[in-house]
């Protein structure tokens, strides 16, 4: 559980952070700063999938909460498929406009997973 609780405390401090470095303007040449955020960006992503998909394999072993493995797991794959559909419109001019879209489906993955967390700690539900 140590691992989970450490990608979320590198998911928050990179949240904390990342309003320092805004990224660059659409069309605009990349800059340090816009590159600073990119990578925050990933850092961020990154943890909280991570977190979920590790938070799945640990409930799936049992104990409290087991019969939530699955959505964990649902969710962390969800943000890792947005991240990976991230990854490909930003590499595709055609399909950039998509870019917000899909990391709006990514935040509500994000937000839905420690939502459910939350919720669960809050309410000792197991």
């Amino acid at each position: 559980m140590g691992v989970v609780v450490g990608l979320l405390v590198v998911f928050a401090i990179a949240r904390l952070i990342i309003s320092w470095f805004p990224m660059d303007a659409p069309g605009s040449p990349r800059s340090d700063t816009g590159r600073r955020h990119g990578l925050i960006a990933i850092v961020t992503f990154g943890s909280a999938t991570i977190a979920a998909l590790r938070l799945g394999q640990l409930l799936a072993k049992g104990g409290p909460w087991h019969g939530l493995a699955s959505t964990s797991m649902a969710f962390g794959w969800a943000m890792a498929a947005s991240i990976a559909a991230m990854f490909l419109t930003r590499s595709s001019p055609e399909l950039r406009r998509y870019f917000g879209a899909i990391e709006r489906v990514l935040y509500v993955a994000i937000i839905g997973w420690l939502t459910m967390i939350g919720v669960l700690c809050a309410l000792r539900i197991s």
